[in-house]
């Protein structure tokens, strides 16, 4: 499995595909293993999900297949199996894109928020503009505390509230 030809490219512009498998090339002997993820329904990406972990799943099968956990007792076959799998599968790189990509995903949904969250700021700064407007209408230079207190009457209290 590898990453297609022109990644950097895409990652540079900003245009790589939406779908994370679509991100790899799955080479013919990447269908060696048991439930390739990558090879799938195509409806739906299976790598880009974060409740069910499909490489886990992936790994874990494969894992139980050829002995991964049991290295001192490894037969040659499982050996060669072991070392095919670390020559297609590049986990770390895997790992590394996966989270690119939620970073991606959460990037683009901010951005995409922006527009809705400056409209609420910009009225909120309008309603704080004529509220002040108002208020440097009642309040003049040399105003005396007494004056000032009878342009802004007090709410009373209710006592009785909330018992």
């Amino acid at each position: 499995m590898k990453l297609i030809d022109d990644f950097a490219q895409h990652l540079d512009a900003g245009t790589l595909p939406e779908r994370f498998t679509d991100w790899w090339i799955v080479e013919d002997a990447d269908r060696d293993f048991l439930e390739h993820p990558f090879d799938k329904d195509h409806g739906f990406d299976w790598m880009a999900t974060k409740v069910n972990d499909p490489w886990y799943d992936f790994e874990e099968a494969n894992n139980k297949l050829c002995g991964f956990c049991r290295r001192k007792s490894r037969t040659t076959k499982q050996q060669i199996w072991f070392d095919k799998w670390k020559q297609q599968f590049p986990e770390t790189l895997i790992d590394q894109l996966r989270d690119l990509f939620w970073r991606q995903k959460r990037i683009d949904k901010e951005i995409a928020e922006l527009p809705a969250r400056i409209a609420e700021l910009e009225k909120e700064v309008a309603d704080k503009k004529e509220f002040i407007a108002r208020m440097n209408d009642r309040i003049k230079p040399g105003m005396s505390d007494a004056q000032i207190s009878c342009a802004f009457p007090r709410l009373e209290w209710d006592d009785y509230y909330n018992e």
